[in-house]
């Protein structure tokens, strides 16, 4: 009995055979990317609790409203005040990681 096979016929010369054969590989590639997945999840996970640890506790504000201020309110149509507070906000906000909300504006100087 001569058994010779070529890369063209796979593992076998019918159709059915050659199904099996790929659907056990797309299988295959479908776990090996879950396992992936889950892998890089675990190492997530250990390296933010890590960095949790490591980092100083911060000391959060109480949670007390802000004070009421008798300055007038931002004229919209002054549009580098509305520019300045703007960017007063989002510069406060990525030095200190809170959510803010603007509540007055004053001009200084």
């Amino acid at each position: 009995m001569n058994i010779n096979y070529s890369m063209i016929d796979g593992y076998g010369t019918d159709l059915a055979t050659g199904g099996v054969v790929a659907i056990v590989a797309i299988l295959m590639v479908f776990l090996v990317l879950m396992l992936i997945i889950v892998l890089t999840e675990l190492a997530s996970k250990a390296i933010n609790s890590a960095v949790k640890e490591e980092a100083p506790a911060k000391e959060t504000p109480a949670n007390t409203p802000a004070p009421v201020s008798t300055a007038t309110p931002l004229d919209i149509n002054d549009t580098d005040a509305t520019v300045a507070a703007l960017v007063a906000s989002i510069d406060y906000r990525e030095e200190t990681g809170m959510n803010i909300r603007v509540v007055s504006v004053k001009k200084v100087g």
